[in-house]
């Protein structure tokens, strides 16, 4: 059985439609409906995506170091719920599949970002 980690963000109480309940529901729901166990939630609520400086996306990483080999995919209801600098997801991706063959899911996109296909890469708007 494949394995993820789940990233749930929101800046401000304005954000109703990516709430962290409705993204908990989401990102859960994918997990369910492709048999992904879930290893564990992180969730930053009140930060911007501006940076990675948010305390739970460093929980994240650090997770990440410790138990890559636990983990097959990151899973976030949108990319602008991971980062708003496109440069900087593209790079983070990128590094997580590079440095540990885990593979970002955009639910809300429907995208499973695969560094070695440029296609999945081309299809955000």
């Amino acid at each position: 059985m494949k394995r993820a980690i789940r990233y749930l963000r929101i800046s401000t109480d304005r954000q109703s439609n990516f709430s962290i309940q409705g993204q908990d529901h989401q990102t859960a729901g994918w997990c369910e409906r492709n048999f992904v166990e879930v290893e564990d939630t992180f969730t930053d609520q009140g930060y911007s995506a501006r940076n990675f400086d948010r305390p739970d996306f460093q929980r994240l990483n650090t997770f990440i170091l410790k138990h890559h080999a636990k983990v097959d995919y990151l899973v976030v209801n949108s990319l602008d719920r991971f980062s708003r600098d496109a440069g900087e997801a593209l790079t983070a991706i990128k590094n997580l599949y590079l440095k540990f063959s885990i593979k970002i899911v955009s639910v809300s996109e429907g995208i499973i970002f695969d560094p070695n296909d440029p296609g999945s890469f081309f299809m955000l708007d």
